[in-house]
């Protein structure tokens, strides 16, 4: 006998990094999966570090159109 529970929507995490190049940096997620109901995930991301910022939002819906096909919508600053 097997039991399967769903995983909780939401994720949230956060770091620190350390890079020859770019120094020390702290990092931080969030990520909200079956937003819609849909098997779709927003994801949300920032990291800043010694020489800048990057940030970066990202939608993903999976079976859209055809079940092997996926749309991506992805949105990147530094």
């Amino acid at each position: 006998e097997v039991a399967v529970e769903e995983s909780p929507h939401r994720t949230i995490a956060a770091g620190l990094s350390f890079q020859t190049d770019e120094g020390a940096g702290v990092l931080g997620s969030w990520e909200h999966r079956n937003l819609t109901g849909r098997a779709d995930r927003l994801e949300l991301d920032a990291k800043f570090t010694g020489i800048g910022l990057r940030f970066h939002t990202g939608y993903t819906l999976d079976d859209f159109r055809r079940p092997d096909q996926r749309l991506t919508f992805r949105l990147l600053a530094l």
